[in-house]
């Protein structure tokens, strides 16, 4: 469920939606989301002064606790190639 919101939010802020990629993790009560962007999009997803990726967590962990779980989202750094774990 989380998963699902943080993508619909990615792919409406960058340029190349179909090169969104969300991964779920889900931990003890816990879940954690990674988020992959095209290069070029990076900075869209992350926003000024973070304020794009600041809005998609808050929303996510609204998302969050309405299931009862807590939520983390974190932006892939296209540079770096890979995510936790």
């Amino acid at each position: 469920m989380i998963a699902e919101v943080v993508e619909f939010l990615a792919r409406a802020v960058v340029s190349r939606p179909d090169e969104v990629i969300v991964r779920e993790e889900q931990k003890a009560g816990r879940v954690s989301v990674d988020v992959t962007v095209a290069k070029e999009d990076f900075g869209r997803v992350i926003g000024r002064n973070g304020q794009t990726i600041d809005a998609i967590r808050t929303i996510s962990r609204v998302v969050a606790r309405r299931n009862h779980v807590d939520a983390t989202v974190e932006v892939v750094d296209p540079d770096a190639g890979f995510g936790r774990g």
